[in-house]
């Protein structure tokens, strides 16, 4: 019996160490996972990270629908900014659908979980916009590329005003201006 149990820690060992055992996975999240905001206001979102020991440096990318929303800032959240960092918004001020920020402890390793950044988005008419990774890499101190599993999130934008083009009535009374039976056509 001693021998089967020698026998069995002995292979545990051995498959631990030839890394046969998966490393566990840094969940990268967006929280809150859901909110709604109206147009006049804005919708901070936070990008957390669990289960990470040594987190030195990320590169994010981040997709939204650009019909609805815009992002407006993008700050250090308190796990990232707990030590000199660098944070770089890749996309700022780009017309497009998604955001990407490259970030980096200097001197110091992150260790969470915890928020490494803030994105403060604006709305621009009503609808709903999921936010999905499109791209998402952490470094720990060895430069080695840390495995992830994900969540994004969704932000719901209502209330927003309806523009109406004052051009388009002209136009619209100048077609029944010319044809007084009320159609439009050739």
């Amino acid at each position: 019996m001693k021998r089967c149990y020698f026998s069995i820690a002995f292979a545990l060992l051995a498959w631990t160490l030839l890394g046969a055992v998966p490393a566990l996975a840094v969940l990268v999240s967006v929280d809150p996972p859901s909110q709604v905001f109206t147009c006049e206001d804005t919708a901070d979102v936070y990008v957390t990270v669990d289960g990470v020991a040594d987190l030195r440096g990320f590169s994010l990318a981040l997709a939204f629908d650009s019909a609805i929303l815009t992002p407006v800032a993008v700050e250090a959240g308190p796990l990232l900014s707990a030590c000199p960092y660098f944070l770089d918004w890749l996309s700022e001020g780009s017309p497009g659908d998604s955001l990407t920020v490259d970030g980096a402890g200097l001197g110091c390793s992150m260790v969470g979980p915890g928020a490494i950044l803030r994105i403060r988005f604006t709305g621009q008419m009503d609808g709903i916009s999921p936010l999905s990774w499109t791209g998402i890499i952490l470094r720990d101190s060895q430069n080695a590329t840390l495995p992830t599993i994900s969540n994004g999130a969704t932000l719901e934008v209502e209330n927003c005003p309806v523009h109406i083009d004052d051009a388009s009535w002209g136009r619209i009374k100048d077609l029944y201006a010319d044809n007084p039976g009320g159609r439009a056509g050739p």
